[in-house]
């Protein structure tokens, strides 16, 4: 078999037919049978270039993107939930001020789980209030479509000495059981999942992934470990 490019500017190909790029551009590669000149074969090859390599260290740009966050959001209270959950997963000292700020303005609200626990702080005990009270009634959560079972999940994983309490007077007693039975009835024909609507889109599958990701591969949770598939692809 002999082998020739159309533009060997943009792409060369070598004798045993591997192909090398060149520059930026189109080109076709032809593959000819040397005795049978009629029986060919050709691919269309787009060379194009690749990522730009950061001139800055991955530390440097996280030292900088905490020092604007902190400069951006310099009283941290109710609202300021990304920020305060990006800089304590970011590695900044869980000592900084920031932080006592934050857990101040919130430990009266009935929420912020992942954020506080994030934090330090043991979400069951904020301001002598269990956070997990208001969540442990599955019909409430579920009354913020996906995102609420999605968040919910989310929040018991995030220590694992987190649960749902028992909710006597609930509708539904929340349970992780539950919640990922909830998740995996609203996966889309196909795969994935949406706030709304028949097409999946990232957010929602991304956030839904997320929660179920502590069940991949999992004794068990085999409809689980297919659902993330499904999503993923």
């Amino acid at each position: 078999v002999t082998w020739k490019s159309s533009n060997t500017s943009i792409a060369k190909v070598s004798k045993k037919g591997d192909v090398t790029a060149v520059k930026n551009g189109k080109a076709t590669i032809t593959a000819t049978v040397a005795e049978h000149p009629e029986m060919t074969a050709t691919c269309k090859v787009t060379v194009m270039q690749g990522a730009n390599t950061l001139k800055k260290s991955v530390s440097q740009v996280m030292a900088e993107t905490s020092a604007y966050m902190r400069a951006t959001d310099t009283n941290p209270s109710v609202g300021s939930e990304w920020y305060v959950l990006g800089l304590a997963r970011g590695g900044l000292s869980l000592k900084e001020k920031y932080f006592s700020t934050y857990y101040n303005h919130t430990a009266n609200y009935s929420k912020r789980v992942l954020v506080l626990t994030a934090e330090g702080k043991d979400a069951r005990n904020v301001g002598g209030y269990n956070l997990f009270k208001y969540i442990s009634d599955l019909s409430l959560v579920k009354e913020q479509g996906l995102n609420g079972p999605i968040w919910a999940l989310l929040a018991v994983n995030c220590h694992p000495e987190y649960s749902f309490p028992d909710n006597p007077s609930a509708k539904e007693q929340n349970s992780e059981e539950a919640l990922v039975n909830f998740l995996l009835q609203s996966e889309l024909p196909g795969g994935g999942w949406a706030l709304m609507g028949s097409n999946a889109d990232s957010d929602v599958t991304g956030m839904t992934l997320q929660a179920l990701a502590p069940y991949y591969h999992k004794a068990g949770y085999e409809n689980v470990t297919a659902a993330i598939d499904r999503g993923l692809a």
